[in-house]
């Protein structure tokens, strides 16, 4: 369900935001999987160029852009990953397409400078560029940060980026020759000092702050969504209502703001269980496992978590305990665990059959287990 889906989709942006992009890839794989969407493509190929799996990320950025052709973002991701594959000119084609559906989007004209840039690099690297390949290494800024002489670089996101880019393009070396510490890093690589005069070594003072993952792009809202955004808001609003209603013992006003939740939003067993709840406490037991039961009908045509359902099942299976109906308490805590396992209900469960087996005792049974002297 679509719900579903945004479920993993929050849960890969927060991943993603941390930094951990195989986990992040796995929850976008999981939307994807459900319902894909040129959001997800394109966060899922941000995960992988980040990996520096271009052709991943490549296949995901055609992927975006089949969806939907004409935002411009889609080709950034295309850009970027043509860009790490060393394609220049297909990157620079790429941005310029995008750019023809969102003029002046500053993450297509930032890659198109980018890669112009790399590729005059590489095409006259002034005869330095063998100089370069001391960064082609694939722990080069592992070895930075574990130097105290260069790990305080690394606190600059611009610094980090270029190593970056001569980790892709090794032959444009001469482009950061005037930075005096790619000069110390280079050194440091090759184990001499080829620092200058001019340029005194600093020291790390403290370790170099984390470099801030991208935001993945958030996907705008259909105006079908934003009318079920406020509708949610408006039932949200009464259950609230009801709750500080139910907490002050005063069940007739919070059964009222239920019955509204209940109006606005018909599809959201919460509020069937809720309304259920203050029955139960007026001792209403049947109108108590009649609104759960509603509210399981409503909830399964609506999709609704499966959590919700379990916990109507249960508060059914507490009805029917109070009334000594413990058959039905024991089939209706059967029916919750099948939805969603829980502690609570297995332990509810354990003492209904503990209870019915001991009712179902013969009196003689009973009383011989209480004549027993004890041992």
């Amino acid at each position: 369900t679509r719900l579903d889906m945004e479920a993993e989709k929050a849960l890969g942006n927060e991943k993603f935001k941390a930094a951990d992009f195989p986990a992040a890839i796995e929850h976008f794989s999981k939307a994807l999987d459900i319902q894909p969407t040129h959001v997800l493509y394109s966060n899922r190929s941000a995960c992988y160029c980040s990996l520096r799996k271009y052709d991943e990320a490549l296949s995901d950025a055609e992927k975006c852009i089949a969806a939907k052709p004409d935002w411009g973002k889609g080709y950034g991701r295309k850009g970027a990953a043509l860009h790490g594959l060393g394609r220049y000119n297909d990157a620079i084609a790429a941005y310029e397409s995008g750019l023809g559906h969102e003029p002046g989007l500053a993450m297509l004209t930032n890659g198109m400078a980018e890669a112009k840039a790399e590729m005059e690099a590489s095409q006259d690297d002034g005869g330095m560029g063998s100089l370069g390949n001391v960064f082609g290494q694939p722990d080069v800024l592992q070895k930075i940060a574990a130097n105290p002489q260069t790990a305080a670089f690394l606190a600059d996101p611009g610094f980090v980026a270029k190593i970056q880019s001569l980790q892709r393009n090794p032959s444009a070396i001469g482009q950061h020759l005037q930075d005096q510490r790619v000069l110390q890093v280079m050194g440091m690589l090759m184990g001499v000092n080829i620092q200058t005069p001019d340029a005194p070594m600093p020291q790390a003072s403290a370790p170099p702050p984390k470099a801030k993952a991208p935001e993945p792009e958030p996907e705008p809202l259909t105006p079908e969504q934003e009318a079920a955004l406020a509708l949610r808001k408006e039932a949200d609003e009464h259950k609230l209502k009801g709750n500080a209603a139910y907490k002050a013992k005063d069940f007739d006003a919070a059964i009222g703001h239920y019955e509204a939740a209940i109006k606005v939003l018909p599809g959201e067993p919460t509020y069937y269980n809720n309304l259920a709840a203050v029955l139960m406490e007026k001792k209403d037991f049947e109108g108590c496992i009649a609104m759960c039961k509603t509210g399981i009908e409503k909830g399964r045509e609506a999709k609704a978590d499966y959590k919700l359902i379990a916990r109507s099942f249960m508060r059914i299976g507490n009805a029917y305990k109070k009334q000594g109906q413990l058959d039905e308490a024991i089939r209706s805590y059967e029916d919750s665990l099948m939805e969603d396992r829980s502690e609570e209900v297995e332990k509810l469960l354990k003492q209904t059959r503990a209870a019915k087996k001991k009712a179902e005792r013969p009196p003689r049974d009973r009383r011989e287990t209480a004549e027993r002297p004890p041992r």
